[in-house]
């Protein structure tokens, strides 16, 4: 106890106390600038048609899907557009022209729609988040047009804030 008396003693004389340095803050701001997003992933871009007879007489082939991904922290469509008027067609006969409206498309299960060029359809209207739409289509077939050969056609698929 003697010692505790002495030290409080020196140190009182000494000047010091026991008295704590005072506490000191600052502050920072987090900030997250979040511009307006969009995103699309078409899971199968190359449509593979492979007619037979029987699609032939029925006028029509169908069969084929794909499914495009979209996403956006916008409200946001989706929409497609063929990116010519004609299929381009490789073969050894006379070219056809196979319009790009005698391919149809069909989002989730709705009506099959001709595809046009040089006007966006609406696949869909969005609220923000992640969707997939199932896609599925095809092509009308007519036995004195689609002469043997192959017959391309580039699509678009586009998600835009309206």
């Amino acid at each position: 106890m003697r010692k505790l008396i002495l030290f409080t003693v020196v140190a009182a004389a000494l000047g010091m106390s026991a008295t704590r340095a005072q506490a000191q803050e600052d502050y920072a701001t987090a900030t997250l600038t979040v511009g307006p997003l969009l995103f699309i992933d078409v899971d199968i871009s190359d449509l593979q048609f492979n007619p037979t007879a029987t699609d032939f007489s029925a006028g029509v082939v169908g069969g084929v899907t794909n499914s495009v991904a979209t996403k956006g922290n916008v409200s946001y469509r989706l929409t497609i557009e063929a990116d010519d008027p004609t299929f381009t067609y490789t073969g050894s006969l006379t070219p056809p022209t196979k319009p790009s409206t005698e391919l149809h498309w069909s989002a989730d299960g709705g009506a099959f729609n001709p595809l046009a060029n040089g006007t966006a359809q609406d696949v869909g209207t969005f609220v923000p988040g992640q969707y997939t739409t199932a896609m599925s289509y095809e092509i009308e077939l007519q036995w004195d047009e689609d002469l043997e050969g192959t017959y391309e056609l580039p699509i678009t698929y586009t998600v835009v804030a309206p």
